[in-house]
């Protein structure tokens, strides 16, 4: 409730109150419906007034908001109502009695404090809070299907960590942000610094290669931010083969490798360690001559004038282009292997180093590395060796590789995309879905007659080629997935329904993955199919 001003004449054309959500009284309501006066033989006492504790500060309406003079007191009181009695124009303030008036509620109500029940579309609760569970806004909230009471506080946060940074997609959205800037700064800066290009005029006849900024964000091992990267691809696919390159063939990491060093460092009880290298296909020479052009946002040093067309003429090796990992693995994998380690022949990113009982492994996904040992001592002699040659940075202990996450207690290391996961289903529109208990339709036959071609096939392919990535730890979802791999050239409206089933799917459980249990035995199996 809110304190009056007594006998004060009102323009009922006008909201007094301003500040307030009380209705504007209409023009043919009585003015003593909403205010009243006290008669001159009884002075205002602070005991009388039903609303004396109401506050007064804030939602008393100034003096210049009226059309007459505020009057306070008895005396100027019966002066004014002298004067207005004898006004054509000035409007009389009637008298109402006390004991007419209904009851005020001298509190005024309150609403409950909730979250926004939008919120229960997210997976934001991870931490504990004072705010109540809001009301879910659909029939199928995120919440009831995903939790992370069992995680330790210490991997809550991490996991909060990495889901609440957002990485852009545009260089407009980059540009946005200060963290983003100072990232292409830097990036800018190093190619410079290594003497990446030269700016000059395109030469006649020669083709020019595009390029754009990638946006990435590292963290260290306690989910804070190491640093918002930025860097610079070159757009491949626009180099003519035999003029901008030749050889091209570059391994990368399998998979299957990376979930074989998680399973023996969990038995071994092995340390991981993961290292990321700065600006890596920047130490690689470049055989051809290949231009490039200018970055977005480019601006020559010092404000020297740009030349006529100007492009950038590439000395050395940059991401993106064909031979670029050729040129970096053979950089990295000579000064591994001078350092005693053995390349692994079932996978040429493996390399294994044994001397007594001190064992070291190193698995390189282009300059992502991950580094497993039995002695610290050598696995510490080992990363001064690659500060020595390389622009690197030490990650620590193993989390968050290629999208996978990675827990580890006493029992053993967990791996999931959980993070992936969520993503995809955002990106699918599937966040609020009905979540479905097997992945697909034991009834329905898939071939590739059924039902008629999509307008648009990319978005089935898109989507089947994230779900392919997520096999690596959802082995449940494997047949059905490499099932619809077989109608990629010709998707038609049942094929993009069925692929949705595997989404909600996915829904039913995001955070499932593997376990690899410290308890179990060294052996290898094998599993054959008879037809």
């Amino acid at each position: 409730m809110f304190k009056k001003k007594v006998g004060v004449p009102v323009d009922l054309q006008h909201d007094i109150f301003p500040h307030t959500i009380l209705p504007l009284p209409v023009a043919d309501c009585p003015a003593s419906s909403y205010f009243r006066t006290i008669p001159q033989s009884y002075p205002p006492s602070p005991s009388s007034s039903p609303i004396q504790n109401a506050p007064s500060s804030s939602h008393t309406p100034p003096a210049s908001s009226l059309n007459s003079p505020v009057h306070t007191s008895s005396s100027t009181h019966s002066s004014s109502s002298s004067h207005n009695s004898h006004s054509n124009t000035g409007i009389s303030s009637p008298t109402v009695d006390l004991a007419d008036l209904p009851s005020l509620d001298p509190v005024r109500p309150k609403r409950n404090a909730k979250a926004p029940s939008y919120l229960s579309q997210y997976h934001c609760y991870l931490t504990q809070n004072t705010i109540p569970t809001p009301i879910p806004s659909t029939r199928y909230p995120l919440s009831s299907v995903l939790s992370y009471d069992l995680l330790a506080p210490e991997f809550q946060q991490f996991i909060l960590a990495i889901t609440l940074e957002t990485e852009p997609h545009t260089f407009k959205q980059a540009m946005a942000s200060e963290y983003w800037k100072n990232a292409c700064n830097s990036e800018l800066t190093a190619l410079e610094g290594h003497k990446t290009w030269s700016v000059v005029s395109l030469p006649p006849g020669h083709n020019v290669v595009g390029c754009k900024w990638v946006f990435t964000i590292k963290y260290n091992a306690d989910g804070t931010v190491e640093r918002y990267k930025a860097r610079l691809v070159a757009k491949g696919y626009t180099q003519e083969e035999g003029v901008d390159y030749f050889d091209t063939f570059s391994p990368v990491a399998k998979l299957t490798t990376v979930k074989l060093l998680l399973g023996v460092a969990a038995i071994k009880n092995w340390t991981l360690t993961q290292m990321d290298v700065s600006n890596a296909f920047l130490h690689g020479e470049l055989d051809e001559e290949i231009y490039m052009s200018l970055p977005q946002g480019y601006t020559p040093p010092d404000g020297q004038p740009l030349p006529p067309n100007a492009v950038c003429k590439l000395h050395k090796s940059l991401y993106g282009l064909k031979q670029a990992s050729r040129q970096w693995y053979h950089r990295l994998s000579t000064v591994i292997m001078n350092a005693g380690f053995k390349q692994c022949a079932g996978d040429h990113t493996l390399f294994t180093r044994k001397t007594g009982s001190v064992f070291l492994a190193v698995l390189v996904y282009v300059d992502d590395i991950v580094i497993a040992s039995n002695n610290l001592e050598a696995e510490k002699e080992f990363k001064d060796l690659l500060h020595r040659e390389f622009m690197i940075k030490d990650l620590g202990p193993m989390k968050f590789f290629l999208g996978l996450e990675v827990a580890r207690n006493k029992n053993g290391i967990s791996v999931c995309q959980r993070k992936y996961a969520l993503d995809l289903i955002e990106g699918a529109g599937f966040l609020g879905c009905k979540p479905c208990a097997v992945p697909m339709d034991p009834v329905v036959q898939l071939s590739k007659e059924d039902g008629e071609l999509l307008a648009n096939p990319t978005v089935y392919r898109e989507l089947v080629g994230k779900l392919l990535y997520l096999t690596i730890t959802r082995p449940d979802i494997t047949f059905v997935v490499h099932k619809l791999s077989q109608f990629i050239s010709c998707p038609t409206g049942v094929h993009l329904t069925a692929a949705q089933r595997v989404v909600r799917y996915l829904k039913s459980n995001p955070g499932q993955g593997l376990f690899f249990p410290s308890d179990s035995d060294l052996g290898l199996s094998a599993f054959a199919d008879a037809d």
